[in-house]
C-alpha cells in the first residue's frame, strides 16, 4: 500500500485553516476550563488535540488579532452565518481526535481524512438551518444516524445545538459508536497530567508501530517502552510547557528520566562548544563581514538556546515522567515555532507512512 501526504496535509490545512479564522474572529465571552462532554476521549482512540479555542484567544499574543477583529465583527459573524449557518466566531472548543490505529492507517491510505474533528460553539445555533447549508454549500444529504455526506466522503453530524463533528464517514461512525465508552480510556485517565493547558494532546503509545518507535534515537531509547503520553500547553504572555510519560514499569521510568537528563547534559555541551566556536570567529580579524554578521546572529540564538534549556525541569516518580519549560515569546515567535511544528509533523507524517509500506511488504 503506496501512501500520499499529500491529500492528508491538505485536509489538514483546510481543517486548520478554518479553526484559525473562527479563531481570528472569535468575539470574547467567557471560556471554558474543562473539556465539554462532545470532546471526551473514546476508548481505543490512538490520540487527540485539544484547543480551548476561547481561552487561548485571550492570550496577549492576539491583541493585534483581537483589535482586528473587533473592526469586523458584524460582517465576520455575516459571512458565517450566510455560508455555514452557523457563527463560526463563537467557536469555544476544538477537538482533533484520531481513531485506532488500523483504522487510522485504513482512512489514510484511502486517502480520507483520517480524524474527526469536534467543534463546539459558546451559543446555540440551528442545526436545521446549518444542515440546510451545507446541502447548498457542499451538496450534503441525510445519511443513516441523521449523518451529513457527500460524494467526496465528507461527513457531518450535528451533536447538539452547540457542536458539530465532522470527518470521513468511517471516522464519524467509530465516533459516534464509542463516544460514551469514554471513562475507562487509557488516554482520557491521563488527561489532566499535563496541567489545564489551552492546548492539550495526547497520544496512546502503545498503538504506534514498533519500527516507528525504533527510529528514536539510541540515547532516548528507552522512551518507545511508554504507554502514554501527554502535553500541555500555555500562552499566556510567554510559552508555557508541560509534558507526561507514563510507563507501566517503574524501571523503565527511572531509566528514560536518566536518558532525558543525560541528553539535556549533552545539548548544554553541544551548545557551549558552539559558542566558544562563534566568539573565536568574531575575534579573527581577517574573517569576512559576511562570516561576522553570520557569527553574531549564530552566537545570539545559541545563547538564547543556552538560557531556554536551563528552564526545563524533569522529575519522575510512580513509573511517571514530568517534564515542565516556561519560555518568554512574541507573535513573531509563535509564527515560528507553529511553521516548525508543522514541518516536523509533515515529516513525522511520511515517516509513519514508510513504516507502514515496510510492514505491508513483509
Amino acid at each position: 500500500m503506496i501512501l500520499s501526504t499529500a491529500p492528508l496535509c491538505r485536509r489538514v490545512f483546510v481543517a486548520t485553516l478554518m479553526g484559525l479564522f473562527a479563531l481570528f474572529c472569535t468575539a470574547t465571552h467567557s471560556p471554558a476550563t474543562e473539556p465539554s462532554d462532545h470532546h471526551q476521549i473514546p476508548v481505543g482512540s490512538l490520540g487527540y488535540v485539544h484547543v480551548q479555542v476561547a481561552e487561548l484567544y485571550e492570550s496577549p499574543l492576539f491583541d493585534t488579532a483581537r483589535r482586528l477583529q473587533s473592526r469586523v465583527q458584524t460582517e465576520a459573524s455575516a459571512f458565517s452565518l450566510s455560508r455555514f449557518g452557523l457563527d463560526a466566531t463563537k467557536l469555544s472548543e476544538l477537538t482533533f481526535l484520531f481513531p485506532p490505529s488500523a483504522t487510522y492507517i485504513r482512512l489514510q491510505g484511502d486517502h480520507k481524512t483520517p480524524f474527526v474533528l469536534i467543534a463546539t460553539m459558546s451559543e446555540p445555533f440551528q442545526p436545521e438551518r446549518f444542515a440546510n447549508r451545507l446541502a447548498a454549500e457542499w451538496g450534503l444529504t441525510r445519511a443513516t444516524n441523521n449523518v451529513l455526506t457527500n460524494s467526496d466522503d465528507r461527513a457531518f453530524f450535528i451533536a447538539s445545538d452547540h457542536t458539530v463533528v465532522m470527518g470521513a464517514p468511517a471516522a464519524v461512525d467509530w465516533w459516534l459508536a464509542t463516544r460514551d465508552d469514554h471513562d475507562s480510556s487509557r488516554l482520557a485517565a491521563s488527561r489532566t497530567l499535563a496541567g489545564q493547558g489551552q492546548i492539550l494532546a495526547g497520544l496512546d503509545a502503545t498503538q504506534v508501530p514498533g519500527l516507528l518507535l525504533s527510529q528514536l534515537p539510541a540515547p532516548v531509547q528507552t522512551l518507545s517502552k511508554a504507554s502514554v503520553a501527554t502535553i500541555g500547553v500555555r500562552l499566556d504572555g510567554g510559552l508555557g510547557i508541560k509534558a507526561c510519560l507514563v510507563f507501566d514499569d517503574e524501571g523503565d521510568a527511572q531509566q528514560s528520566s536518566q536518558e532525558l537528563h543525560s541528553l539535556i547534559d549533552q545539548g548544554r555541551t553541544f551548545l557551549s562548544v558552539s559558542a566558544t566556536k562563534m566568539e573565536l570567529s568574531l575575534k579573527n580579524p581577517k574573517a569576512p563581514i559576511s562570516e561576522g554578521i553570520g557569527a553574531l546572529a549564530a552566537l545570539a540564538l545559541i545563547r538564547e538556546g543556552a538560557a531556554h534549556i536551563d528552564q526545563v525541569h524533569i522529575e519522575q516518580a510512580d513509573g511517571q515522567i514530568h517534564a515542565e519549560a516556561r519560555l518568554e515569546m512574541s507573535t513573531t515567535s509563535l509564527v515560528m515555532l507553529l511553521t516548525a511544528i508543522r514541518s516536523l509533523g509533515r515529516d513525522a507524517n511520511a515517516e509513519f507512512e514508510s513504516i507502514v509500506e515496510q510492514q505491508d511488504a513483509q
